[in-house]
């Protein structure tokens, strides 16, 4: 029975709430049937912060546009709200936010490659990996280790995402990432 699970959630989240020891009182209110959420300060939900700041870089370019980048992506903690995994509408907003997270950050860290900032370039990315590990972050972690010349970090990180790749059953290394590992032992052997 769906309404009657609402109203033990609620009731749940009313008791999670009081015992919070947040100002106030009620923070749920209910009238025919529907739920709010009012409370007495301001309260700002990280996934409108994130789309909000998204919006303000939309159409910038340089280091403005890279600071709110990186404000935007900061915020940004992966998998949105993965207690409702299971529910569909939870699935769908979740790949929209991993796709803005994936836009952003590929633009981000364009945009330091091409600066040559790449401690920031590896820092950023480095993020992205611990975040999404299979979505080949760790090419840019590469590129950025390899710029500054930390050739033995590079070849350790090119190794130990390969064992990962290739432990998870149906994961594999793209034609990109093998690229990318030409590339960076061609440049090892090189020195």
């Amino acid at each position: 029975d769906r309404s009657n699970n609402l109203r033990v959630t609620m009731y749940h989240l009313r008791k999670m709430l009081g015992e919070s020891g947040l100002p106030g009182k009620d923070f749920i209110r209910v009238r025919e049937g529907r739920y709010w959420f009012e409370s007495s300060f301001p309260v700002e939900v990280d996934a409108r912060m994130f789309i909000r700041i998204l919006q303000r870089a939309d159409g910038l370019r340089g280091q403005k546009c890279a600071e709110l980048l990186k404000e935007a992506c900061s915020i940004y903690r992966g998998y949105f709200l993965p207690l409702l995994a299971g529910e569909e509408w939870a699935a769908v907003e979740e790949a929209y936010f991993q796709r803005l997270y994936a836009q952003s950050m590929e633009k981000l860290l364009s945009f330091l490659k091409e600066q040559k900032e790449y401690e920031e370039l590896f820092r950023w990315s480095g993020q992205a990996a611990r975040l999404y590990p299979y979505d080949e972050w760790q090419i840019w972690q590469m590129e950025s280790l390899t710029a500054l010349g930390r050739m033995e970090e590079a070849l350790i990180l090119c190794e130990n995402t390969t064992r990962r790749y290739l432990k998870e059953p149906g994961i594999s290394v793209s034609e990109r990432m093998f690229e990318s590992f030409r590339k960076m032992r061609n440049t090892i052997q090189a020195d």
